[in-house]
């Protein structure tokens, strides 16, 4: 799918993604819609974003599969949603400070991600928000207080962490098959 001018997707209703199966999205192109419903699950295509993010009004998995996707910017949103960038292409995500939410499984299983940073402290995060990510070896926590249940399950190549003194609590299988995890 390829936009010639600045579409708020936050608003967009009706718009037929039909061409959407000839650009990389696995022969999957969503129907029209009147509300926008993972639209773009499995494309792969798209390098980067830059029209800022749709906040908490949509549903997750919006980006999910989107193996191509390298850069997002985040704009003014407040929230991530569930499985929104589940299996996304990203090298390295800065959470910005304005996000105060970041649902269960928001970055699961990004096998490119090598670095994640917090920028700021969040209000809630979801369980298993970095799950799956084989190649993480960087985590800056920034400001968060609670490391969430299975966040970083399964991130084989994290090596070490460090906690800052604003963590109070870290739930069940945090660290979970980390295999490589030494301090």
């Amino acid at each position: 799918v390829e936009f010639t001018q600045e579409v708020d997707m936050s608003t967009v209703t009706g718009i037929d993604f039909s061409v959407a199966k000839t650009h990389g999205c696995n022969g999957n192109a969503p129907n029209r819609m009147t509300k926008p419903s993972a639209p773009f699950v499995n494309c792969e295509e798209v390098k980067w974003f830059l029209e800022g993010f749709p906040t908490v009004s949509y549903n997750g998995g919006l980006f999910k599969g989107w193996t191509g996707l390298k850069h997002f910017d985040f704009g003014n949103a407040t929230a991530i949603n569930d499985n929104t960038f589940e299996n996304a292409g990203f090298e390295s995500i800065t959470i910005p400070a304005t996000i105060k939410i970041v649902k269960n499984s928001s970055f699961k299983d990004c096998a490119s991600l090598k670095s994640v940073k917090f920028e700021g402290a969040l209000d809630s995060l979801g369980i298993s928000a970095f799950s799956g990510c084989t190649a993480l070896t960087s985590v800056d926590l920034g400001q968060i207080t609670v490391i969430s249940e299975s966040m970083f399950k399964g991130c084989s190549s994290l090596t070490s962490i460090d906690i800052p003194s604003t963590v109070t609590e870290i739930k069940s299988s945090a660290f979970h098959s980390c295999s490589a995890l030494s301090s």
